[in-house]
């Protein structure tokens, strides 16, 4: 694929993006699994759906351009994937096991803004209205998402403390 004119790398981006989406809910998956408490799991069920929903808005946007997505890595979310196995092959305990994942899921949540709002600007650079509302729905799943990562990262603190 020849990145050439600004609609090039808004497919790119984007496509990129839909495999970044696509790997986020294989890891939320997997953090789902590992987690122990009901509550905090329905939390990342929570994740886990909104990151379905993202998709199908993805999915959305690349038809009102008349595309599909291209063949590009999900190379950050892998990375971070591979990060959290190999701190789970640390045997740690629940509770740091949860910390850590909630962390994971704040990092994950921080990317996504950062990567939506980069294409929300190439969205509206290259006049794709239609597109620019889906990824602004985006842009604001993950911005909610990092309130209730902090939220739960601050009750795990708090729990922590209160049994040191």
């Amino acid at each position: 694929m020849a990145v050439v004119r600004m609609e090039d790398l808004f497919v790119y981006e984007l496509s990129g993006m839909h495999d970044e989406e696509r790997e986020t809910a294989v890891l939320t998956a997997d953090m789902i699994d590992q987690l122990r408490d009901d509550n905090l799991q329905r939390v990342m069920r929570f994740e886990h759906e909104e990151c379905q929903r993202r998709m199908k808005n993805l999915d959305l946007c690349f038809h009102s351009i008349g595309s599909r997505p291209r063949s590009v890595a999900a190379l950050v979310v892998d990375g971070i994937h591979a990060d959290y196995q190999r701190f789970l092959s640390l045997e740690p305990s629940d509770m740091t096991a949860t910390m850590y994942t909630f962390g994971t899921a704040l990092k994950l949540a921080h990317f996504g803004v950062g990567s939506y709002q980069a294409l929300v600007d190439k969205a509206v650079l290259t006049g794709k209205t239609a597109c620019t509302q889906a990824l602004q729905n985006n842009l604001v799943m993950y911005t909610e998402s990092i309130g209730r990562m902090h939220h739960v990262c601050h009750n795990i603190s708090q729990r922590i403390m209160a049994t040191a």
